[in-house]
């Protein structure tokens, strides 16, 4: 468990770089029930402005001008 995507993905000496974020299922998921608790939505939504943010981040560097993206 973990890093599969790292290891798999990521060449870092072929300047081919992943990363991995993982989230605590109890933060948004009943484990229990296997349903979503009600703070599935705001942590969604918080999600993506960050991921929106970090993504125009790295294209403002020029970091995808010479690259392709995987995502799983």
């Amino acid at each position: 468990a973990g890093g599969f995507i790292t290891e798999t993905h990521g060449k870092p000496k072929h300047q081919r770089h992943a990363i991995q974020i993982e989230i605590n299922r109890g933060l948004y998921m009943d484990e229990g029930k296997l349903a979503k608790r009600p703070e599935f939505e705001k942590l969604q939504q918080k999600l993506t402005v960050v991921m929106s943010q970090f993504y125009s981040a790295l294209d403002q560097a020029g970091w995808f001008a010479d690259r392709t993206l995987a995502a799983e």
